[in-house]
């Protein structure tokens, strides 16, 4: 094969790369797994293993789901990691999430009354209109 169709056929490659990253980016959900309440609760429990430091358990990994309308009501999230899900609507009054990290989440409307919000990573997410009253940041 010469260089000239190497060349070409990595166009072609690229240019359907892009065109499926296009359809991908406008099917909003095709890049979030959504959870339901019940299957949340599993996470949670195992991440309050991992949290009080029994042996086999684990982190929670909420990567890239999709949590909204979701209720995290004090529940214990510190270090979990939440990037890039969607959490829309979602209550997390009295929620520990210290050191978690939400680095581009959805944070839109979501209910943080009374959450400890110390070393949570909120950075590039989302959060108009998110309700951030009484947020406690720890004391330090």
């Amino acid at each position: 094969m010469s260089d000239e169709q190497q060349q070409e056929e990595s166009e072609v490659k690229v240019v359907e790369a892009v065109q499926t990253l296009d359809e991908l980016l406008q099917d909003e959900d095709a890049m979030w797994t959504k959870v339901s309440q019940p299957q949340l609760e599993e996470h949670l429990d195992q991440h309050d293993r991992y949290v009080k430091g029994i042996l086999g358990a684990k982190r929670a990994s909420l990567k890239f789901l999709d949590m909204s309308y979701l209720d995290f009501s004090g529940r214990n999230l510190t270090q979990a990691d939440c990037t890039g899900a969607r959490c829309e609507h979602a209550t997390m009054e009295d929620a520990n999430l210290m050191a978690s990290n939400f680095y581009a989440a959805d944070m839109r409307f979501v209910s943080l009354i009374g959450a400890d919000l110390t070393r949570a990573d909120l950075r590039g997410g989302v959060s108009a209109r998110g309700r951030l009253l009484q947020r406690q940041f720890g004391r330090g």
